[in-house]
Formats: C-alpha cells, sequence, structure tokens
C-alpha cells in the first residue's frame, strides 16, 4: 500500500470540508469561532482550560467564558468582526445558542456556527495519522488514540446536521480504513510482506505472485485470489487474523479505490464512495489511465441496471 499517497489522501479529506469562510463579514464570526474552538481543542489559551466548549450545552459556555472567548477574538479575528462581538455579544449569543425550530433549515448560522468545533476534531485526525508509528502493533496507545479521534469527529459531525451526508459518509469510510490498520489482518499482511516466505505450496496462486506490493496484486488478492488469500494468512497468522475476512477485504478495496482516485484527480466526483460494480473493469480503467473514462457515468449507468454496490465491493 502506498503510504504516501494514503497520507495525502487523509489530508486532502480533512482539510478540503469547508465550514468556514476567510471572507467573513463583520456581523459574521465564524472564522472567530473556528480559530477559538482550535485555540481550545490544542489548550493554547489558559483560560479554556476551564471552560466545557465541546460540550453539547454551548449556551452556558458563551455565557460565562465570554471574557474568555473576547481575549481569544481579540488575537485572531479581524478587528471590525471583534469590534462587533464587544459591541454585540448578546446578539452574537442568541444566534449561537438558539436552535432554529426549523430543523431543515441546517444551512443557518447556528448550525454552522456550531459545526466550528469540529474542525479541530477532524485535523487531529489527520495529525494522529502522521503520529502513528508503521510498526505500531494491534492496541498500541497511538492506535487507540486515532480511533478515539475518529469516533470524537464522527459524534461531532452526527450532532448537527449543516453536514450534510456525504461528508458523514465520508468520515465513516476514512475511519473505517484507519480502524483496519489496529487489526490483526493488517499484522498479517505486513508480517507476510516482511518475512517474504516460500508460498510455491500454495497451488491455489497458480502463478500469481502473493508478495508484489502493487495496488493491481492487492486488488487481485482480494478478489479473484480471494480464498487463497485467506488460507495463507490463516497458515501464517492464526484464525485470528482472517477474523472478518471479508469485511477487511472490503475496506482494503475501499482504500484501494479511493488511492486511486486521489492519485488520478477524480476524488472529488460523486462516486468515490460508491464502489462500482464489476470492481476490476473499473480499477483497471483507472489504472491504464483512460482519461476517457468517467466514473460518474458507469455509475449513473450502472445504477439504473441496478448493478452498482453501493459503500462496499462486489465481485
Amino acid at each position: 500500500m502506498n503510504l504516501p499517497l494514503f497520507l495525502l489522501l487523509i489530508f486532502s479529506f480533512f482539510f478540503s470540508l469547508s465550514t468556514s469562510s476567510n471572507n467573513s463579514t463583520n456581523s459574521d464570526v465564524t472564522r472567530c469561532l473556528k480559530e477559538f474552538y482550535t485555540s481550545a481543542f490544542n489548550g493554547d489559551c489558559n483560560c479554556t482550560k476551564g471552560l466545557d466548549i465541546f460540550s453539547l450545552n454551548s449556551t452556558d459556555v458563551f455565557k460565562t467564558g465570554k471574557s474568555c472567548f473576547l481575549e481569544v477574538a481579540k488575537e485572531e479575528c479581524f478587528s471590525k468582526q471583534y469590534d462587533f462581538l464587544s459591541k454585540n455579544y448578546d446578539q452574537f449569543l442568541e444566534v449561537m445558542t438558539t436552535k432554529p425550530l426549523n430543523d431543515s433549515n441546517c444551512t443557518s448560522t447556528y448550525y454552522k456556527y456550531n459545526a466550528q468545533k469540529c474542525l479541530p476534531m477532524k485535523t487531529d485526525i489527520a495529525q494522529k495519522v502522521l503520529q502513528t508509528p508503521k510498526n505500531a502493533k494491534v492496541n498500541d496507545p497511538a492506535w487507540l488514540k486515532l480511533i478515539n479521534s475518529c469516533d470524537r469527529a464522527k459524534a461531532c459531525l452526527d450532532e448537527n446536521c449543516y453536514f450534510d451526508e456525504k461528508e458523514k459518509i465520508k468520515l465513516n469510510e476514512y475511519c473505517e480504513i484507519i480502524e483496519l490498520g489496529n487489526t490483526e489482518f493488517s499484522m498479517c499482511q505486513k508480517k507476510i510482506l516482511k518475512e517474504y516466505p516460500d508460498l510455491s505450496k500454495y497451488n491455489c496462486l497458480k502463478g500469481f505472485d502473493f508478495l508484489n506490493n502493487t495496488m493491481v496484486s492487492e486488488i487481485e488478492k482480494y478478489t479473484g485470489k480471494a480464498e487463497c488469500t485467506k488460507e495463507i494468512m490463516e497458515d501464517y497468522c492464526g484464525e485470528i487474523a482472517v477474523e472478518n475476512f471479508d469485511k477487511h477485504a472490503r475496506i482494503t478495496l475501499n482504500n484501494i479505490a479511493m488511492i486511486l482516485m486521489a492519485s488520478h484527480g477524480l476524488l472529488s466526483t460523486s462516486c468515490t464512495l460508491f464502489v462500482i460494480k464489476p470492481y476490476r473493469e473499473f480499477v483497471k480503467n483507472i489504472i491504464k489511465g483512460n482519461r476517457s473514462f468517467n466514473p460518474q457515468d458507469m455509475w449513473a449507468t450502472q445504477m439504473q441496471s441496478g448493478s452498482v454496490a453501493v459503500g462496499s465491493v462486489s465481485v
């Protein structure tokens, strides 16, 4: 697996979701809130440490933490926005803490403002990915911290309808890939590639180079050679390595699909997380650099024929 591309993919996701704007008007203090939440999350300001800023009840936080918020705003916000806040704090507080009666208006200022607290959580995931050692074992503290960051970010997005379902699905998919790293399935993959064993006794390979660590080989391992792969992994690593094999194979294939899409400039297409059936035809077109191939067209055509596997891989 191409780790740099995977990390690029993680970063491209966590820094591409836009819930704030640097072009806020004087009365739109989205940018200020983003900086305030980031400062609080990172523990950069002493005044934020005694405040339960990331609680569901933000009313009390912004009432009791008024002086702290304005202190951060003075440093991080445009001067005109800070002036607006300091003179109209009660107006800001009402907008920030009064949930609209009409829940369908998810683009309202209330939801946009409250969505800002999720931003540092997403950034934290990207940072922890880089901090996780390549040789980290199952349930290593680094893995557990990373998975905890994922859970926290998912909960934050789930409670705010400002984030649409596509964004929530994306986060769940990325966190699924991260969770896969903390499994005996992944540890076994690493072990086999590191030890480079003689696999000639496995007739099921039929000439397939199992140890060729390329994306094309990885795809074949979990599609055409899936049963053979499962047999090899169980022999070398025990039954624990192949528990939930089908699920872990699906996540691995989804990961490859996203890496390929990212490396070919297709990450932003609407079918990023709708892995296309048949999977090998889709990957073949991407690998060959077929620029006339449009995955959106293929997705639309196969949706009409009922042959799309949504959120999973059919082979």
